[in-house]
Formats: structure tokens, sequence, C-alpha cells
């Protein structure tokens, strides 16, 4: 994968939820490297709290490049491993690729969820909103074949519709068509299932729509499902992050209990505004006392 300042992704989510779950000031590095931030204002801005070690084990993003056109190490993240008072520099422990450059725009957030935790809230949070639509295009028809092993990530889902490919050879022109009469044949746990369909001509791709949850996200580049609202999700971590903060206090706060509650109002009225959508569902035939022999499904033409 790669950055996008357009497209929703692990960094920008995480940024929006610290922002609303943290401590959090962002400024203008005054130079870097590949593994640090340098930033003279951090003396003015720490004030009396500006000691060696200060920042260790706070978060740190690097927001914006000086340029302002998503260059590395744009959107990237890390832990503060050192900080050294003196000079206002900024250590992380992994190489950021691309040394940071004056100008650049960085945040640093003060460490209630550890950044290591969150991504795992970011997980929990984005499947705790439910299923979204997902296509495995994996499959190719085959002559005298009606058996297809399903892939085993499509166990068990939702399947929402099959589509073959109706025309080849054409990259923006595929046509492809519904497949009313399919059926999957369910197996032994941890083995595949089998997807029955009628006979179709060879070299056909077969398209499945099905929901499931959101996949894992962790590399700061991991995309966020474009069904899903950036409002949304992002509610959906500051209310599951907000819990995994109380659950630390043992919830003797009740400023944290306030907020808990207040966070997952603001996602049940996000729900709300930000429902995701997901495709009708494909009505298979209905055969009453009917036995539908084996016979060859031509492609239809155009």
């Amino acid at each position: 994968m790669a950055y996008s300042q357009t497209q929703f992704q692990l960094t920008h989510l995480m940024q929006k939820a610290y922002r609303r779950v943290a401590n959090v000031r962002t400024s203008t590095a005054t130079g870097g490297s590949t593994t640090t931030i340098v930033d003279a204002k951090l003396l003015d801005y720490l004030e009396d709290s500006n000691e060696d070690d200060y920042l260790n084990n706070w978060t740190v993003f690097v927001v914006t490049d000086s340029a302002g056109a998503g260059a590395d190490p744009e959107g990237k993240f890390s832990i503060i491993s050192d900080y050294t008072a003196e000079t206002g520099t900024i250590t992380v422990p992994s190489s950021l690729t691309t040394a940071v450059a004056s100008g650049d725009t960085y945040m640093y957030c003060t460490p209630e969820v550890p950044i290591y935790d969150m991504i795992e809230i970011v997980n929990d949070a984005l499947v705790y909103l439910g299923k979204t639509p997902r296509v495995d295009s994996t499959l190719t028809t085959a002559n005298n074949q009606t058996e297809y092993t399903l892939p085993l990530a499509i166990k068990g889902r939702k399947i929402v519709m099959i589509e073959v490919q109706g025309q080849i050879n054409d990259a923006n022109d595929n046509r492809y068509y519904l497949i009313h009469d399919w059926k999957v044949v369910e197996s032994a746990i941890g083995s595949t299932a089998t997807l029955i369909i009628p006979q179709y001509v060879s070299g056909r791709t077969i398209r499945i729509t099905y929901l499931d949850y959101h996949p894992r996200v962790d590399a700061y580049d991991d995309y966020i499902s474009e069904y899903i609202h950036p409002e949304l999700a992002t509610a959906s971590v500051v209310a599951h992050a907000t819990r995994w903060i109380n659950t630390q206090n043992k919830g003797n706060d009740k400023y944290l209990l306030q907020r808990e509650d207040k966070a997952f109002n603001d996602l049940d009225i996000a729900k709300a505004t930000y429902p995701i959508s997901l495709p009708a569902e494909q009505v298979q035939p209905f055969h009453w006392n009917t036995w539908i022999e084996d016979e060859f499904y031509p492609i239809p033409l155009p």
C-alpha cells in the first residue's frame, strides 16, 4: 500500500481519535533525521516540564510534510523512545525511512492509550461496527466443471451475490451477469466448502460479493473501508478507547465514566447519521418439487 492524502487510512483515523481522547500538541519541526524530530520550540512549549525523557512513551505522528505534497514520512507514527530536553529532540526506535525536515508538521500525544494498544482498539472498534461488502475474484470457470473450492475466507460468510464474467479481453467492459442457480455445500471445521454453479464456458472470472468484518489494520497506510464514514469510524474508536482507559482505572474516575457514556452516545448518533450502506441481497429462485438437470449455460450475448 501507499500513503494517500485523500483516502482514509489508519494514520488518519488514529490522529482523529487521539485528538479526542488524549492531550495533543501540534508543532513544526526545526530539523530531524530518520529517527529523530528536532523542535527547538519544545523548550518553551514544555516550560518547567522540559526535562530529559519527559516525552518517553508518548506517541508521535508526522502529520504533513513541509511541501504539502504528501511525501514520506507524512502519516508515519511511532512511540517515542527518548527525549533530549536541551535540544528539543524526540527519538523514535525505528527508522521513518525518510528524514524529518524543517517545516514538517508533527503531533505528539500523551500516553493515556499507548500506541500499540490503540491499534488493537481500532481493530476492535471497526469490527464492532458490523460487516461491510467484500469481493472475491479468485475463481475462474473451467470446462466440464460445476463444483469449485470456495475460498476459506468466504466460508460461513453471508454471500450477497455471485456473478460470472460475460466478456473477456476487454479490461473495462467485462459485462458480468448474475448467476442465479448456485449453492454452497458446507464442510468440516477448518476445511474448504464447495461452491456449485451451472456449467459455463472456461476462462471466465467468478465474482463473489459477500459480507465480512473489517480486515485487520496495523500499518500506517492501511486503508479503512470506504463503506465506513470517517466520522463513524472515529466515534467508534473514541468510544472504545475511552472504555479502555476506564478499564485501566478500574472505573474509579467519575469524570472518565461520564466521558465514556458521552462517547458511546456520540457513537449511537454517528451510527444513525452515517449508516453503513449494504448491497441488496440476490434473490435465489425457488423450485417446488422440480428437478433441475445439469445443463450447459452459455454466456448471454451483448
